[in-house]
């Protein structure tokens, strides 16, 4: 949407404190955990989150790109990682912790103000 520049929020450059960082951990190795690729992915099983009509809502190849067993390996990986996707909105959540901490947002002390409101002409008033 469109915001005239009267509107327009200005950042306040001062030092983040500490406690306002945004920290990131990465594990030190992010392969470790996860299952390998089967050579012969096995056919399509839906799966709790990731179900048929997902799968069939779900246009992985649009092109004719991949071959029959690519895009069953394809089809394997999402439904082996279908809790890190949202198919429906009370599936979405936040970030995992252990990753990624909560956001603290610094604010500044101010005196909030507001602008008086164009006078209107008595001549025009009651129209």
């Amino acid at each position: 949407a469109y915001k005239p520049v009267a509107k327009k929020v200005h950042s306040t450059p001062a030092p983040i404190e500490e406690q306002f960082r945004i920290v990131r951990r990465l594990p030190d190795d992010p392969l470790e955990g996860l299952t390998p690729l089967p050579t012969h992915p096995p056919a399509f099983v839906p799966g709790e989150r990731f179900t048929q009509e997902c799968a069939d809502a779900l246009d992985l190849d649009p092109a004719n790109w991949l071959w029959p067993e690519e895009l069953k390996l394809v089809r394997w990986i999402v439904r082996e990682h279908e809790t890190a996707f949202a198919w429906i909105p009370t599936e979405q959540g936040r970030l995992d912790e252990h990753y990624f901490p909560p956001v603290k947002i610094a604010t500044v002390p101010h005196t909030p103000w507001a602008q008086r409101n164009i006078p209107i002409p008595p001549r025009i008033h009651d129209q």
